[in-house]
């Protein structure tokens, strides 16, 4: 059975394309026999993944082989078998060139980074109480996503997480650099700016330097921003190969001994209003765990679901504590978990900042 996919592709990249399916097609008798999907009847979304290779045709085989383990373990995406359509390369020495495609679930929602920006420029709400449960189905799914699916996805980042921003269903995707648990690497690879410190520095990734990616991830839900200044700087074509590896190790050096600012958390206009503050404060203990230089300060996901239950109960238990209050003055730290006293707060009209987020691959 093939995929019958969109023309025009929902996403690309460097060597890749993303696109919708619209419905399926086999081959049986000599005929061909298509099935599109029915807009009328609900059915599971999916999508294809087109990617470019060109290599030896061994270790291309390789690199899918052990994509295919990584699938087999993560159950959410539902990976059908990868296809091949690759021809050796005219005078290439033994080289195939052609694609690959993978095929896989379609989440409903859209990915945090582009959920954030709206946030940012005001363009969607979130209340304190939802930030704060939108932050536990991140670690939850995180914990059975990738924790207990015993891989290690080495690119967690907010473009590779997917909410639905009306049920706050958190789902992880983008597994292409993961590797199974118990792997060694096979090289350095990430997104500089979710890279811990002991990666520059030779160590194996694993839950920990994955912990410190959700770290950063964090960071930026509450208003933390991953600048310009992780990218690459721009290297000109007539560079030399030589020159082009020193300039890419001096800022890797510089990336390394960078350390992510708690005092910025809390800047963009949405977590500046109501409840916002009194959040970002009972937040910021766990992400200073979390981006911690010794890996073995950071929490695993059982204790940061416990820590964020705990900044539940004590924010209910303030809000229940509070008397109740007549008059229109502002009173942060407790609209948060309410239970049934109204009060009126005056919402302070605060311009919304730009929002620089980055993401560096």
């Amino acid at each position: 059975t093939y995929q019958i996919v969109s023309d025009m592709p929902f996403d690309v990249g460097n060597h890749f394309s993303i696109h919708k399916n619209k419905g399926k097609y086999k081959i049986q008798d000599g005929k061909a026999q298509t099935k599109p999907h029915n807009p009328s009847k609900p059915h599971k979304k999916t999508i294809t993944k087109r990617e470019d290779v060109q290599g030896d045709p061994k270790e291309i085989s390789a690199l899918y082989q052990r994509r295919a383990n990584i699938f087999k373990r993560v159950k959410h995406l539902e990976t059908k078998p990868v296809k091949f359509f690759l021809n050796y390369v005219e005078d290439g020495g033994g080289e195939m060139e052609g694609y690959v495609y993978t095929v896989s679930t379609k989440f409903k929602g859209i990915n945090l980074y582009e959920l954030i920006e709206k946030l940012a420029n005001e363009r969607s709400a979130l209340k304190a109480h939802q930030l704060l449960q939108l932050a536990k189905n991140i670690v939850q799914a995180f914990d059975d996503q990738v924790v207990k699916c015993n891989v290690v996805h080495k690119d967690i980042k907010t473009k590779n997480i997917v909410v639905d921003p009306v049920t706050l269903v958190v789902n992880f995707v983008d597994y292409d650099l993961a590797k199974c648990a118990e792997e060694k690497d096979d090289g350095f690879s990430g997104t500089l700016g979710y890279i811990p410190k002991e990666i520059f520095e030779g160590a194996d990734t694993s839950v920990s330097s994955d912990l410190y990616a959700l770290g950063v991830v964090l960071y930026e839900l509450f208003g933390g921003v991953i600048d310009e200044s992780f990218d690459f700087p721009s290297i000109s074509e007539e560079t030399t190969s030589e020159e082009r590896k020193k300039i890419e190790r001096a800022h890797l050096e510089k990336v390394r001994e960078k350390k992510l600012d708690l005092n910025q958390l809390g800047q963009f206009s949405y977590l500046e209003q109501e409840d916002g503050p009194y959040l970002v404060e009972r937040m910021k203990p766990l992400i200073e765990k979390l981006l911690s230089d010794n890996p073995a300060e950071r929490p695993l996901p059982d204790a940061m679901l416990s820590e964020l239950n705990e900044i539940e109960i004590s924010a209910t238990e303030e809000a229940d504590a509070a008397p109740i209050i007549e008059s229109p003055v502002r009173v942060s730290g407790l609209k948060l978990f309410d239970r049934g006293k109204e009060k009126e707060h005056v919402k302070e009209e605060k311009p919304a900042r730009q929002y620089r987020h980055s993401s560096f691959n």
